[in-house]
């Protein structure tokens, strides 16, 4: 299993941490895993600085993409 661990982009190392974090707000039902919250992403930015031109914008697009990617990762195995 580690032979096949993905590599994570120089720089990016950030925004997987921050996913990580985030991974505590998501909602749970019956249907499955829900997305992040906007607001928790927006949160999170706001306590770890991401608050010049273009960070926040990059996080959350950076974490949608993760996060959709993981939903329906998670909801198919359901």
């Amino acid at each position: 299993a580690l032979l096949e661990r993905p590599t994570v982009i120089p720089g990016l190392e950030g925004y997987l941490e921050a996913f990580f974090a985030l991974d505590a707000d998501r909602h749970w039902s019956e249907a499955g895993a829900g997305m992040i919250p906007f607001q928790s992403i927006r949160a999170y930015a706001d306590a770890y600085g991401f608050d010049g031109p273009g960070e926040f914008d990059r996080l959350f697009r950076l974490i949608r993409a993760l996060d959709a990617d993981y939903v329906r990762t998670i909801n198919k195995r359901d």
